[in-house]
């Protein structure tokens, strides 16, 4: 083998696990309860990846602050997100938050969801959990 063939087979590799990380990351919403009650107030709690750092957040959130405010909680991965107003725009541009943050999907009760999938589903038009 020569150096060409290990450099093309090395980066092949390194492509292919970065794709699959990528897939994986995703968002945990917090249990159906607790979801429809902080719901109704317009605060929603997730469990972010592990590799999401808090600094990663602040970033991202600097952008929504006229629609809600974040808190991150580094130990726990935990995010609170606080809406401005129960405005159907502000639960939507959630989703902005995610995808800036690399995050593709949303579990929720045992189920995967894409961005909009659990907005249409969970969030869209005052629907609660």
């Amino acid at each position: 083998m020569n150096i060409k063939t290990i450099f093309s087979i090395l980066t092949i590799c390194f492509a292919f696990a970065s794709v699959t990380s990528a897939q994986d990351k995703f968002a945990k919403a917090i249990s159906q309860d607790e979801f429809v009650t902080s719901h109704e107030k317009g605060l929603f709690t997730f469990e972010l990846p592990e590799d999401i750092t808090a600094k990663d957040v602040e970033l991202s959130a600097e952008f929504y602050t006229i629609y809600f405010t974040v808190v991150f909680n580094k130990e726990t991965h935990l995010v609170n997100i606080k809406l401005q107003d129960s405005e159907d725009r502000a639960v939507h541009v959630m989703g902005r938050l995610f995808i800036s943050l690399g995050i593709r999907e949303i579990r929720y009760m045992e189920k995967k969801y894409t961005i909009d999938e659990f907005y249409a589903t969970y969030l869209k038009d005052g629907k609660k959990g």
